[in-house]
């Protein structure tokens, strides 16, 4: 503390609970001590009405002189109806404010140019929330000042008829009938909380919930910011993270771009739909490679994000993006060429071929080109033991239960994964083969016979499918093959497809296998438009030819899987078992 030059009194800090302050409380006289209870003070001199004595000890929370001055937590007379801390010019008696003196008070704030008789109030001075100070400004919070402060109001006003908590007005003493009983307000009784013992303790006290902020979303992705799960359980093309799966380090999406470099003289100048188009890539490509005219076709939504690419692009002049299905959209003009990733499990299952069909007989000029538009499907077997147990014999035995309802659906369902060559037992059978510029309907309705040779001896645990495609009409031959013995540093969506039997046995290079092998659709159809891909049922009987001292036929297969985009029901999985006694 600095030292104040001699002479001159100095400035020093004013305990609130000192006993000759000169400030209680927001109750002050001027040039005299104040005692101070509850807003009433006594300067040296008798008060009237019997309310306090000099130089005696007044008990009732009335201070008397030379005694410790107790702040009472609220400086405004209670008599005083307060209506929330305005007095609407009311002249206040009792000794409290001064009877001469016309108080102007607004939301707890007084001003008066007259000196109070009792020096409740200073002249020329602000008042916040009923606290006064003399000749200084108080900072004042619950009724708690510091001097050298400028008086900030609380915006709660104090009054008898508010609601106080924290102890304001708590063991307050009623003076001798100044305050009334019935004016004083009650301390407010909280419940009680409930006892945790026994439950989960909650830390914390909980808090309104906060509105969810507005999200801008751009007109272009309307439709796909509207999507849910449920929707893309459907269109599942939609989803960005399945785009970038499909296209990124893809066989195919290389294929395409080989094949379209490879190729400029059969686009530039021409007019070329891509069918399927997911995001626009192939779009994209065509346009670079010098086409005219693009229309790009697909009926999931993921139209929206094509356009917003060919715009970002600026091949918008170019690319012409229609969202539906090919039944439902009409161009301007024929086109010279038509581009689809049209393939899907086992070449047939969930693929695009029956919009291709339909966009080739409406659109496809006579002399016009399909990419790719060789296809071929073709039949081998494997002995894929270790494949087999972790998918379907593990379930004989768990953890000491029988699920062997479980392994009739892992029998039932066909996989796809990638084997090895040489887990494989016979060469390839060649089961389908089409030609898109020709091809109908009746054709992806496979009824063939097959013939397996072998090569090599094993156990027979599962059958594979595989295809292979390619354009006809390109300068160098390029061909996308899922086959097994080929290695590849990209990756397939399609890899093989796994037909697990139920009962394996042993193939042997001197004995013939021959069968029958049927692949089409559940259910029948007339138009191609009725046409379902999306559901179908695969059979094969196989049988083995022993030569000895006659021909031996001995039935060693003879079983149904069914492809559906669901699971399927418990008769449905009983139809797939192997049918062969055991």
């Amino acid at each position: 503390m600095e030292l104040a030059p001699s002479g001159v009194k100095p400035n020093i800090f004013i305990d609130p609970m000192s006993a000759k302050q000169k400030v209680c409380n927001g109750v002050v006289s001027s040039k005299a001590e104040a005692k101070v209870s509850n807003g009433l003070a006594s300067t040296q001199e008798e008060v009237s009405n019997g309310l306090t004595s000099n130089k005696e000890q007044v008990s009732n929370g009335i201070m008397s002189s030379k005694a410790k001055a107790k702040v009472s937590s609220d400086p405004v007379s209670p008599q005083a109806k307060l209506n929330n801390g305005l007095f609407n010019k009311q002249k206040v008696s009792n000794d409290i404010m001064s009877n001469k003196a016309e108080v102007k008070v607004l939301n707890g704030q007084t001003s008066t140019q007259k000196q109070d008789n009792n020096g409740l109030t200073s002249n020329k001075e602000q008042v916040s929330n009923g606290m006064m100070s003399n000749k200084a400004g108080i900072k004042v919070s619950n009724g708690m000042m510091s001097s050298k402060a400028k008086a900030k109001g609380s915006s709660d006003p104090v009054g008898p008829q508010a609601k106080l908590y924290n102890g304001l007005f708590n063991k307050q003493k009623i003076c001798n009938g100044l305050i009334p009983k019935e004016s004083v307000p009650q301390p407010v009784q909280l419940a009680e909380k409930p006892s945790n013992r026994g439950g989960r303790r909650r830390h914390g006290r909980s808090c309104p919930r906060l509105p969810t902020p507005t999200r801008f979303v751009p007109p272009d992705l309307q439709s796909v910011d509207s999507m849910t799960s449920a929707d893309f359980r459907h269109d599942h093309a939609a989803h960005v993270e399945n785009i970038r799966t499909r296209q990124k380090d893809q066989q195919h999406m290389h294929f395409f771009q080989a094949m379209i470099e490879d190729n400029k003289h059969l686009f530039v100048g021409r007019c070329i739909l891509v069918v399927s188009c997911g995001s626009g890539t192939l779009a994209l490509m065509a346009a670079q490679a010098g086409a005219a005219q693009v229309y790009a076709i697909d009926r999931s939504n993921a139209t929206d994000y094509a356009r917003l690419v060919v715009k970002e692009n600026h091949y918008e002049h170019v690319i012409k993006v229609l969202h539906g299905r090919v039944a439902e959209i009409d161009l301007e003009q024929p086109v010279d060429g038509i581009i689809c990733n049209w393939m899907g499990h086992c070449l047939l299952f969930e693929s695009e071929l029956v919009q291709l069909l339909q966009a080739r007989d409406r659109w496809l000029k006579p002399n016009g080109f399909i990419l790719p538009d060789l296809g071929s499907l073709y039949l081998l077997g494997a002995d894929e033991q270790r494949l087999k147990n972790e998918t379907c014999n593990w379930w004989l035995d768990v953890y000491g239960f029988n699920m062997k309802a479980l392994r009739r659906y892992s029998l039932a369902e066909p996989r796809y994964a990638r084997i090895k060559g040489d887990r494989l037992l016979t060469k390839a059978h060649k089961v389908l083969s089409l030609d898109l510029n020709t091809a109908s309907m009746e054709q992806l309705r496979i009824e063939r016979n097959i013939r397996l040779q072998v090569q090599r001896e094993g156990y027979l645990e599962c059958f594979l499918l595989y295809f292979d495609v390619a354009f006809s009409r390109a300068h160098q031959p390029l061909k996308i093959s899922c086959n097994p013995w080929l290695g590849d540093r990209l990756k397939s969506l399609w890899l093989q497809t796994v037909l697990f039997v139920d009962q394996p046995f042993v193939m042997r290079c001197m004995h013939e296998y021959v069968g029958q092998l049927t692949f089409k659709p559940v259910r029948q159809a007339t138009k191609l438009s009725q046409l379902n891909l999306h559901e179908m049922q695969l059979e094969i009987e196989l049988s083995e030819i022993v030569m000895r001292w006659s021909r031996i036929v001995e039935r060693r297969v003879k079983k149904m899987w069914l492809m559906l985009p669901r699971f399927q029901s418990v008769p449905e999985v009983e139809a797939c078992q192997d049918q062969l006694p055991l």
